[in-house]
């Protein structure tokens, strides 16, 4: 993957939507090795209405990703673009988790 995040890096990409089965998952910004970076890529994957899996609210030690998880609920993603902003807001079909975050972009 690290090609890519490093062609993705350099056209000056900000955010990367990925889709999933079973998970809602954000990263920080990072660079293509993985370190967090203010001026790294944004990664969302979203997949909440796929059977819901306990393993995903696990925690990972030692995991450089996956800063906020989230697999035993369902809902959507509602991400909303804006002049040089973007923000996230995972909505929980049952009001138990809560994902809120922003970004800038150009």
């Amino acid at each position: 993957m690290k090609p890519l995040w490093e062609h993705l890096q350099a056209a000056g990409a900000e955010i990367i939507l990925n889709g999933h089965a079973h998970d809602f998952e954000y990263c920080e910004p990072r660079l293509p090795n993985g370190v967090k970076d203010p001026n790294g890529i944004a990664e969302i994957v979203i997949g909440t209405d796929g059977p819901v899996d306990p393993m995903l609210d696990a925690p990972r030690p030692g995991a450089t990703f996956g800063d906020i998880r989230m697999g035993m609920t369902r809902g959507i993603l509602k991400l909303t673009l804006g002049k040089g902003t973007w923000r996230r807001d995972v909505i929980t079909t049952a009001n138990t988790f809560a994902a809120h975050g922003s970004g800038t972009c150009h």
